[in-house]
């Protein structure tokens, strides 16, 4: 089963991140699971409603794990995209 995944929110949790993230699958009721990252975007766990450690369909947590990896490679990107912007408004480069 494949699913649309979607963040809600990010917190500093203990050493790393804490991520909600809704999962919505074709004719199911969406589930919120809550994933711990480090600061890089590994996944350190996860967990929903039911589950700890999982969340309770293994090809959702690789999912999960590969969704909130592209999204911290995202933010870099956007970052790197807001210095490049910033740095010909004001005529420097970094």
């Amino acid at each position: 089963m494949s699913f649309r995944l979607r963040a809600l929110g990010v917190r500093r949790f203990e050493a790393g991140l804490r991520w909600q993230v809704e999962a919505r699958a074709e004719g199911a009721e969406p589930l919120v699971v809550t994933a711990d990252t480090d600061d890089r975007g590994g996944l350190i766990d996860l967990q929903s409603q039911h589950f700890v450690g999982s969340s309770g369909d293994e090809m959702l947590d690789d999912q999960v794990a590969d969704y909130l990896l592209n999204l911290r490679a995202a933010s870099k990107v956007v970052a790197q995209l807001l210095e490049i912007d910033g740095a010909g408004r004001t005529g420097r480069r970094p």
